[in-house]
């Protein structure tokens, strides 16, 4: 892979606190048909049962978010690696970010499902959660918190920073030694 893939797969960047949204620019096109329309994240997705930590539950959820580029696999061997799941999907910056959704559950009390962006910084406009903008700019209302109407939905903490990605497991055998 060139090194201009790599930065762009590597994203999403920031300078002094704003994202770049780094798109190809293929050869038949004008510069400025480029869309920059979709931004791509790794999204974290918290909160679920042991048993929906798979990696056909995070292409499902990634789906509902935006447009799914990479799916993690959290269990190696049938070892959960980690308790959540990764999924780098790609977001329409022109639209609230998800942050959580209700899970329903039949015979168990409901549970919050909550996402997590990697590598976003709090630049995203944290009135109505749109990326394509800040605060100060913003003409929409504030978008209250559906948990708790007198709360705002956004708020700083929705980025984290990158989670390791996993790897597979090598298995470790025994060493040809032999004993005489």
């Amino acid at each position: 892979m060139g090194k201009g893939l790599q930065i762009l797969n590597g994203g999403p960047w920031s300078i002094r606190g704003q994202i770049l949204n780094l798109q190809i620019w293929s050869q038949g096109i004008y510069v400025h048909e480029v869309a920059h329309d979709y931004l791509k994240f790794w999204v974290q997705i918290h909160g679920l049962p042991q048993k929906y930590i798979n990696a056909d539950t995070a292409r499902d959820i990634g789906n509902r978010i935006g447009i799914v580029a990479e799916v993690e696999d959290p269990r190696m061997e049938e070892v959960l690696e980690r308790t959540f799941l990764r999924v780098k999907v790609a977001i329409d910056v022109s639209k609230p970010l998800p942050t959580r959704f209700w899970m329903d559950r039949n015979n168990l009390p409901n549970l919050w499902i909550e996402f997590k962006y990697e590598r976003l910084q709090d630049c995203y406009c944290l009135n109505c959660g749109i990326i394509d903008h800040s605060k100060k700019e913003c003409k929409n209302p504030t978008a209250m918190a559906c948990w708790n109407p007198r709360e705002p939905k956004y708020s700083i903490g929705l980025g984290v920073a990158q989670a390791r990605r996993l790897k597979p497991r090598v298995e470790r055998g025994s060493k040809g030694t032999s004993s005489t």
